[in-house]
């Protein structure tokens, strides 16, 4: 079970319950496959924790994510050597 919520204007968290560590990361390389396939269309970040360790809070977990879209975003702008907005 997955659910989705619109942060901002254009970013959205994912939360993915019930899912092994491997199964996650599978599933966040088969997405980011399926956004290079359409032009890289958007960026994703992701960030895993579990109910059980306190030092994972969702705040905390939706930041790190961010941070890892972030890191893809400049990546992508590295490959296709496009200027970045506003710049």
């Amino acid at each position: 079970p997955a659910d989705l919520f619109r942060i901002s204007g254009d970013e959205f968290v994912v939360l993915r319950r019930g899912i092994g560590e491997d199964a996650f990361f599978a599933e966040v390389a088969a997405l980011r496959k399926d956004i290079a396939a359409q032009n890289d269309i958007a960026s994703v970040g992701c960030a895993m924790g579990n109910d059980f360790s306190p030092a994972f809070t969702l705040p905390e977990l939706v930041s790190r994510a961010e941070k890892d879209m972030y890191t893809d975003k400049k990546a992508y702008y590295e490959r296709s050597g496009r200027e970045r907005r506003g710049r």
